[in-house]
């Protein structure tokens, strides 16, 4: 064999030596194709539940993945940021809304999603309707409130009506 023709097997081993490696990346998940967003990272020790990435305000596209998701009902345990008290969030196919103390009554009525808030209206004694955002903090997933107090979403949890 001559020169040329060591570079030219030396190359397509090469070439074909990547493509092998690529192959394997892309089927252990390592690596995406060029139309696939790459996966983000999920925190240590987070439930499967937990949105992954950098902390952020959830966006309209987050709160359909995470929070409400089509045809599901989701249902949040929440923990009281100044209060401590646990209260739960049931989010239901249709905009029905079922909330209060756990343990306690239902006082909710219905809910709808503007952008990246979640509107949620009552039954008495809360008349007026209360649009929260969710964040992921190092922390966790906080629900803030319409007065701009945080509480922590300890689990979300997802059925079939």
């Amino acid at each position: 064999m001559n020169h040329s023709t060591h570079l030219l097997a030396a190359h397509v081993f090469a070439s074909m030596s990547m493509g092998l490696l690529a192959h394997d990346a892309l089927a252990q998940g390592s690596a995406t194709s060029p139309n696939e967003a790459p996966a983000c990272a999920v925190r240590a020790g987070a439930p499967e539940w937990m949105p992954c990435g950098a902390n952020r305000t959830l966006s309209d596209a987050d709160l359909k993945a995470h929070i409400v998701r089509d045809g599901m009902i989701a249902k949040l345990s929440v923990t009281g940021g100044q209060s401590g008290t646990k209260f739960f969030n049931h989010f239901l196919p249709g905009g029905k809304f079922e909330g209060g103390m756990q343990g306690g009554r239902n006082i909710g009525k219905s809910w709808v999603q503007e952008g990246n808030r979640l509107c949620r209206a009552f039954y008495a004694p809360i008349s007026a309707t209360q649009c929260v955002t969710f964040e992921l903090t190092d922390a966790g997933l906080l629900l803030v409130d319409h007065d701009g107090s945080k509480s922590p979403v300890t689990a979300i949890e997802f059925s079939k009506p």
